[in-house]
């Protein structure tokens, strides 16, 4: 599972019927495809360091990470949140 951050305007909170939700297979599809996305892995370090997606960056994701991370990040690219727990995915997507 991941989800799509819309980084130039992190409070837009939308829901999976808006398409914040995408299946691996769409992201891969997207990225094949040469879209710039940011992709950060929030799932387990252990298994990033032994599979993670080509190109994608281990993120510790938490609330003071999302305040002071956040802001810094450029504007103009999305953000894909992937990892292991589909629910935790989703609460830092918000």
């Amino acid at each position: 599972m991941a989800d799509i951050i819309n980084n130039s305007n992190p409070t837009n909170h939308r829901s999976e019927s808006d398409g914040i939700f995408i299946t691996a297979e769409h992201l891969k599809s997207r990225l094949d495809g040469g879209q710039h996305l940011m992709v950060l892995d929030i799932g387990e370090r252990s298994r990033f360091e032994r599979r993670n997606i080509p190109g994608s960056a281990y993120a510790v994701c938490d609330e003071a990470a999302k305040k002071n991370i956040m802001p810094k990040l450029p504007k103009n690219i999305e953000i894909v949140l992937v990892g292991d727990d589909e629910e935790y995915i989703r609460q830092m997507a918000r």
